[in-house]
């Protein structure tokens, strides 16, 4: 008699939880992504333009905070042996919402 081998071997207790934390970062990008297109929406008048740099003043410390999150989850799931596609994508994204904005500014705020 051949001894049994099983087909798949269970996934690590918690391993299901690290999976789904591994899509925070994507809910944060698709966050940025929103409050962009809200931004470049506002329009400046008088007073408001000052509203207009503050939102925008917190919307790249929200990125920051993502870019923290990303990495961290990304971290967390490497030292686990998980996947972590979801977080480098989440990371790509970031890296091209950062680029694209810094591009933004620098052709149509500091030249």
């Amino acid at each position: 008699m051949e001894p049994q081998t099983p087909d798949a071997t269970p996934p690590a207790q918690g391993a299901l939880v690290w999976r789904a934390a591994g899509a925070a970062p994507l809910l944060l990008v698709g966050l940025l992504i929103a409050m962009s297109a809200y931004n470049f929406s506002l329009r400046c008048e008088s007073f408001g333009c000052m509203g207009i740099g503050l939102v925008w003043t917190i919307w790249l410390f929200l990125w920051l905070a993502a870019l923290g999150v990303a990495l961290g989850v990304r971290t967390l799931l490497r030292r686990r042996g998980l996947s972590t596609r979801t977080c480098g994508l989440a990371l790509w994204l970031l890296g091209a919402l950062g680029a694209g904005h810094g591009l933004y500014w620098l052709v149509h705020v500091a030249l």
